[in-house]
């Protein structure tokens, strides 16, 4: 029996960092596994287009593409664990729809329940409970997809499993990075980095008030850099009201493996304003790279700053003068430096056995 882990979004978001880590416990525990996704794995082409990738006509061909080949891959893999991975767009809604038409047995793996950008949403959210209801196992990673499972009254089987791992290539040639990437850190101040999609959900609004309430003089000692899709224009429609008052950059594309291993490698701190989310993928790969972080005091990222208390600052959510005082703390009093003892912690392998046991038995 294999274990299969279909991602639509893949290459697109990073989240093939999530994958290959997943795939490599699998393989670590003794599981046959396969990646099925739009990035090559182990020399394999990809499985499936890029669906995000183009103008909106050549979208929407990539996705009548995706629904033969993801029926057909179901099909295949009916007597294997099938592992879709879900980030509540309406197209995952389509995609396991199929699955529960075509797999006796669809497991998901939980990045977030319904889109953030979504929520509030009756009818996007009545449509996705009902398809939960009827999933056969669910993989979930923090309280908040804990809570969300109780309040639609989920009867299947629950997996928990903190975020895997990241072990992804960190290197990068400074020659082949574009400019636009190199010259976005100022090494002569602190560099703080907003990385992702630039969406109301993850604070970018929050980020700009922040930058009003900040001291001049806190403001003359930072740089802040943008880095990731702005296709809702946010950035770009609000950093004019900044400039005049800090130095910062913009990156607003696809950004790149070793364009982010070099943003990454590079700036002294990562910024994560968000208003909710399930799980992380940017954290991750913040503690990858031993960069200090700010949270805000949502759930997910409470637990994470009670376990890990080196690896962060956090303030309260939308509070854009409580987050301007961080700034003049790590100005004044300089960055946190991560702790050996919290670094051991979060690198405890034994947290994944009795999951991988769990999942075994499907």
């Amino acid at each position: 029996m294999k274990y299969i882990l279909f991602d639509i979004i893949g290459q697109k978001s990073g989240c093939k960092y999530y994958d290959t880590a997943f795939y490599k416990q699998l393989l670590a525990h003794g599981c046959s596994a396969e990646i099925h996704s739009n990035f090559s794995v182990s020399e394999r082409s990809p499985t499936i287009d890029n669906i995000y990738k183009g103008n909106t006509i050549q979208k929407i061909f990539h996705l009548l593409r995706l629904l033969p080949v993801f029926i057909l891959d179901v099909l295949r893999n009916r007597n294997n664990v099938y592992i879709y991975m879900t980030y509540g767009e309406m197209v995952d809604g389509l995609l396991i729809f199929l699955l529960l038409l075509f797999h006796p047995k669809p497991v998901l793996d939980v990045h977030e329940f319904i889109s953030l950008d979504k929520e509030g949403n009756g009818v996007y959210t009545k449509f996705f409970s009902l398809l939960y209801r009827n999933i056969y196992a669910v993989i979930y990673h923090s309280e908040r997809s804990e809570n969300y499972l109780k309040s639609i009254q989920y009867h299947g089987r629950r997996l928990y499993v903190p975020h895997f791992k990241y072990e992804f290539d960190k290197d990068y040639n400074i020659s082949r990075i574009d400019e636009d990437v190199r010259n976005a850190v100022d090494k002569n101040t602190i560099n703080i980095l907003f990385f992702g999609h630039m969406r109301k959900s993850k604070g970018i609004n929050f980020v700009f008030d922040s930058i009003k309430n900040t001291d001049e003089n806190i403001l003359k000692r930072i740089h802040f850099i943008f880095a990731g899709d702005d296709s809702q224009s946010i950035v770009k429609r609000n950093i004019d009201s900044i400039q005049k008052k800090v130095s910062c950059s913009t990156i607003l594309r696809f950004i790149e493996d070793t364009e982010l291993n070099y943003l990454f490698d590079t700036v002294d701190l990562v910024l994560l304003p968000y208003e909710e989310v399930s799980q992380s993928g940017i954290l991750e790969t913040a503690v990858y790279f031993r960069k200090a972080m700010v949270l805000t005091d949502i759930a997910y990222f409470r637990t994470f700053y009670s376990l890990y208390p080196s690896f962060s600052y956090i303030t309260e959510k939308n509070d854009s003068k409580k987050l301007a005082s961080t700034y003049k703390d790590i100005v004044d009093n300089g960055i946190k430096k991560y702790s050996q003892q919290d670094i051991d912690k979060f690198y405890e392998i034994d947290k994944f056995n009795s999951f991988f046991q769990r999942l075994k038995s499907l």
